[in-house]
């Protein structure tokens, strides 16, 4: 059995246990994927917090900046197998990328956005 400890950040430590240097590797990456955010995409301040919503039974991962101002987010999205999630990294509008010509997200941002209650109205269907 391997054992290691992975640190993200000084205050983040995960302990990985695995048979093999393949579940290792594998641990360590979706750990990355998902905890390694430093900083706030948007205005580059450490100060970000996970949070979990509920809404109607559902669960929505994200981290928010927590700077006054900013405001910014990062979703994750759920894997419909594996309890993992991952981050849902978006364009400058807050919009996933919608053809192949447009960069899969806004890499000056990492993919963080703010949130617009005005663009999820117009998107929602009228009487709803």
């Amino acid at each position: 059995m391997l054992k290691a400890n992975f640190k993200v950040r000084p205050e983040l430590v995960f302990e990985i246990e695995a048979k093999e240097q393949k579940d290792v590797f594998r641990n360590i990456a979706s750990i990355q994927e998902v905890f390694s955010e430093k900083v706030c995409g948007l205005c580059g301040k450490p100060d970000i917090k996970f949070v979990v919503r509920e809404i109607e039974d559902n669960e929505f991962y994200e981290m928010q900046c927590t700077n006054a101002g900013c405001y910014g987010k990062l979703a994750f999205g759920q894997n419909k197998k594996g309890g993992t999630i991952y981050p849902i990294r978006k364009l400058k509008d807050g919009l996933p990328a919608k053809s192949e010509d447009q960069p899969p997200f806004d890499f000056k941002t990492s993919g963080w956005h703010k949130y617009d209650k005005n663009k999820v109205a117009a998107k929602k269907p009228a009487g709803k």
